[in-house]
């Protein structure tokens, strides 16, 4: 083969990237065994194996489980035999890692999505060469502004003043209360000292961080010109200004000012099911003396009408003003008129009672176990991220915990399996870069706890290192663009001067979390910071020249180009070509070609290619001349 550029010949292209740096994902659309033959056949160095089904597999979405050991045999002899590397990507539809779904956390939806990984990581084990297991991270729905509003991110104009901000019960995931920013709540006003502090009936201090029991002692203060408790309205500015306060005095025990809101809604829902509890109940003794009354007075006359003659029994009904506890003018006022004697009204009477006491069980007793269930969720409010984050970094750890233990199980594997969480959606938790960090930093403390537990007793250096080598992320400069479009401009600037900034802001990123070793893995797509279209790189604006210079400079020497819809067989040849490749053409004797010539030719095929490139080429004899793929081939 002649090359026409002395740099043509395996030497760095610009920006020191090597063609058998950069290589491409297999089509996932593809049954996975012909796919990774198709990247072959481009001349890849690396590749990454990925599945769009879930659950139970079909012929148009594939799972890892669809393909079976001898598939996956053939998987690893012809990555083995082509000297190529190949990663494994988990179904993008497995789910969140947190289990969020629309009423909370789900721990059984959580587990899954664990199944679903830990479907890619048992057949990486078998089918690939190691190394990543990519899961997707989009964890729960979150205000931009409200984590990264003061970064220069915005969801939408006004989003800091209108958002909705979402908080759970941290021991069950449930959502408690669903909060808008631009909401008006109102509080009672409470009696107060001199120095404004609470008091109870007695005049006794309540502190502020007292327990929901006693804050339930506030008195409220009375309005007599309105015959009405006095009330405030609270708004956002002041919720800050009280989590401020709040959080000065209790560093160790920090709310935000969603969680004031919270507090607030939750006490107004706790002071009216005690308000209705005791409302009710305050009747409570009445009937229940009226009913004793009619017991002993049914009694008497009980025996008194068994006593008496037939033919005096008439006299009865005259006393029914005398009965015992002063009842018969109740009974003449509540009983039909044609009764006939006192024991037939005292029954009636006993029952209506009853009834009522009956009533006031089930109404004030509800009030109450609804106003301690309301009690409860007060102690346990949290933010939503503190609940989540929990449950997504349990699931990365679990989950690299297998993968441990899958590559002890195969030696065979080139490069360790580890689980690399990918940002994918801007829209929810998981996805900007400081988030990235704080799940992957989590994620390795909650297996290096696990790791030094009784099942494995690993000392705490040796459980650190252990988790550091299971769990990195994947980093995709397309899918960090994304934070492009909510990305705020200043004012005076330019489009191109907010363009310039944003990429700088984005490389940066990426060049920071790989100095702190959190990056593993990475991915190469394109697109114009609105969506994930996975654009052939330079034909979007992501700024992946600088980012591919900035992760070689960091040591991370592998690149997987994402392919979309409308380029899987074009896109990395182009990609070639855009990261500085020289070659514009290649020579075979007697017939000059041109890239495009070549990837029309093979790329992206399955039949045998007309030209080869990379390793492959090297296995072929000189005489190949068409016939079965294998032709030629070595059989050892």
């Amino acid at each position: 083969m002649t090359y026409y550029n002395a740099m043509d010949r395996e030497r760095p292209y610009e920006r020191n990237t090597y063609i058998s740096d950069v290589g491409a994902a297999a089509n996932p659309m593809q049954h996975q065994t012909e796919a990774l033959k198709a990247r072959i056949f481009e001349g890849v160095n690396v590749t990454e194996f990925g599945f769009m089904g879930k659950g139970k597999g079909n012929r148009e979405q594939f799972t890892p489980e669809s393909f079976g050991k001898r598939e996956r045999q053939d998987m690893r002899e012809l990555l083995e035999y082509n000297k190529v590397t190949a990663t494994t990507h988990a179904s993008p539809g497995a789910g969140p890692l947190s289990g969020f779904s629309n009423r909370g956390f789900d721990d059984g939806q959580r587990e899954d999505t664990l199944n679903e990984i830990n479907k890619a990581i048992h057949f990486a084990s078998e089918a690939s060469t190691g190394g990543a297991i990519v899961v997707h991270t989009g964890e729960w729905q979150r205000p931009i502004s409200e984590s990264f509003g003061k970064k220069g991110f915005r969801g939408y104009p006004d989003e800091e003043k209108r958002a909705s901000i979402l908080l759970a019960d941290k021991r069950t995931g449930e959502f408690i209360t669903d909060i808008r920013k631009d909401e008006i709540l109102y509080e009672p006003e409470y009696e107060t000292d001199k120095n404004g502090n609470w008091v109870d009936i007695n005049g006794k201090v309540i502190p502020r961080d007292a327990s929901v029991e006693r804050l339930f002692q506030r008195v409220p203060k009375w309005n007599p010109d309105g015959t009405d408790f006095k009330v405030k309205s609270v708004e956002w500015p002041e919720l800050e200004r009280r989590a401020e306060e709040w959080n000065k005095e209790h560093p160790d025990e920090k709310r935000t000012p969603a969680e004031m809101f919270a507090r607030i809604r939750l006490e107004n829902q706790i002071l009216q099911a005690k308000g209705s509890s005791l409302f009710h109940a305050q009747y409570y003794e009445q009937h229940k003396e009226k009913r004793d009354a009619a017991m002993k007075a049914l009694k008497i006359y009980e025996q008194i009408e068994k006593t008496t003659d037939e033919k005096e029994k008439w006299r009865l009904k005259q006393q029914i003003d005398n009965l015992y506890g002063g009842v018969g003018e109740i009974i003449r006022r509540v009983v039909p008129a044609d009764a006939k004697y006192p024991t037939e009204y005292l029954k009636k009477m006993i029952k209506e009672e009853e009834d009522s006491m009956r009533f006031i069980h089930e109404s004030s007793a509800s009030a109450d176990a609804q106003a301690k269930q309301l009690q409860e969720k007060l102690k346990n409010l949290a933010t939503i991220e503190d609940v989540g984050i929990t449950r997504t970094t349990d699931t990365i750890a679990r989950a690299a915990v297998y993968a441990m233990e899958q590559t002890r199980k195969h030696p065979e594997i080139q490069e360790p399996l580890f689980v690399a969480p990918e940002a994918y959606d801007p829209k929810l938790y998981g996805t900007h870069p400081e988030e990235i960090r704080k799940i992957i930093t989590d994620s390795r403390k909650q297996m290096t706890k696990e790791l030094m537990g009784p099942r494995y007793n690993y000392s705490k250096e040796k459980a650190n290192e252990t988790a550091k080598k299971h769990i990195k992320a994947t980093f995709d400069i397309g899918h960090i663009n994304e934070w492009r479009r909510y990305f705020e401009r200043k004012p005076g600037e330019s489009l191109e001067q907010l363009d310039k900034r944003f990429n700088k802001w984005a490389v940066k990123q990426a060049k920071d979390l790989a100095k702190d070793g959190i990056i593993g893995h990475i991915h190469v797509s394109d697109n114009f910071g609105f969506s994930d279209e996975h654009l052939t790189p330079g034909d979007g604006n992501a700024p992946i020249k600088e980012f591919v210079e900035e992760m070689k400079k960091a040591g991370l020497k592998k690149f997987l180009v994402e392919t979309g819809s409308f380029n899987p067989t074009t896109a990395l040849s182009d990609t070639w070509s855009f990261l500085g490749s020289p070659v514009y053409s290649i020579h075979v004797p007697g017939v000059p070609h041109t890239w495009t010539d070549i990837r029309h030719s093979y790329f992206g095929r399955t039949a045998k290619p007309y030209y080869i490139v990379g390793e492959f080429g090297k296995t072929i004899s000189d005489d190949y001349a068409g016939g079965p793929f294998w032709t030629g081939m070595p059989l050892e």
